[in-house]
């Protein structure tokens, strides 16, 4: 991995690809079924490292979205961030010492990743990301002719003029609902997710959040269970939504059994002095 990510091994990308699927080709596939799973829906494998082959294509967007996704593992992140590091031939001990081919890593500040990549069909290419006040840019430039110069000044654009909002935590109590023909009275409702966005900074002040919910719900009500909405907005258009759900299980009351009423009434009316 860090002869892959770090020295753009297309030798390691091979390997990996034989040890995790048995070919290239049944590692491609593999690909390809992720990628769709993530919605890269510009992006067509044929083989694991990128050398020029028909068929075999990728977009910034999709790079973007790929990368984004990468950075879930703290093991990716930790390598793509890493100016060097040092690999251990297994059988004969031999430490190599292994240097990012990511220049940026050197200059850039709160640059923490990604990939360069070059091919005589493609050009230049550079995935960027770097992380700055809690928020991270990721900027793809694909066969430029200044690929450090080009990402760094997109960078710069998207940390100059966007900002983080962080909204709403999954899991936020929200409200607290009556609830009627219930063994309980109240129940409270929480964010199924998290709500953040990037959005201009000058738009940051003028987000609405705007929540969907009953004036009162009838039991039984079920843990877990969708009782209405949040959306985010902002000049009338819809940036972000979750579901709005109840923390606990509220069963219905039972109704009273009839014949212990009854039994109850006719006692009491007897103590009052007889039925009529």
């Amino acid at each position: 991995l860090k002869g892959l990510l770090l020295r753009s091994g297309n030798d390691a990308a091979a390997a990996i690809a034989e040890t995790v699927a048995g070919t290239e080709g049944k590692f491609a596939a593999m690909m390809n079924r992720e990628a769709a799973r993530l919605g890269a829906t510009n992006t067509r494998f044929v083989n694991p490292h990128g050398l020029t082959i028909v068929g075999h294509y990728s977009s910034a967007r999709d790079l973007a979205l790929l990368s984004r996704y990468a950075f879930h593992d703290p093991r990716f992140a930790r390598i793509v961030g890493s100016r060097e590091a040092v690999a251990t031939e297994l059988t004969r001990g031999q430490r190599v010492l292994l240097r990012s081919t990511n220049r940026l890593l050197w200059y850039y500040p709160g640059i923490d990743g990604v990939k360069t990549g070059t091919t005589n069909a493609a050009g230049p290419c550079l995935v960027a990301s770097a992380s700055r006040d809690g928020q991270r840019l990721i900027a793809v430039v694909l066969n430029s002719p200044n690929r450090w110069g080009e990402d760094a000044a997109l960078l710069d654009y998207g940390f100059a003029n966007f900002a983080p909002a962080d909204l709403v935590r999954a899991g936020e109590l929200l409200r607290t609902l009556p609830v009627t023909g219930g063994v309980g009275s109240r129940v409270s409702v929480v964010a199924q997710a998290r709500v953040d966005l990037v959005v201009p900074r000058g738009e940051v002040g003028s987000l609405r959040l705007e929540i969907t919910l009953p004036n009162r719900v009838e039991a039984p009500v079920t843990k877990g269970q969708p009782l209405g909405t949040l959306v985010v907005s902002s000049g009338g258009r819809a940036l972000g939504r979750t579901v709005l759900l109840a923390t606990a299980t509220i069963p219905a009351r039972k109704p009273p059994d009839l014949f212990w009423f009854w039994l109850t009434e006719a006692v009491r009316r007897l103590e009052a002095g007889g039925l009529a």
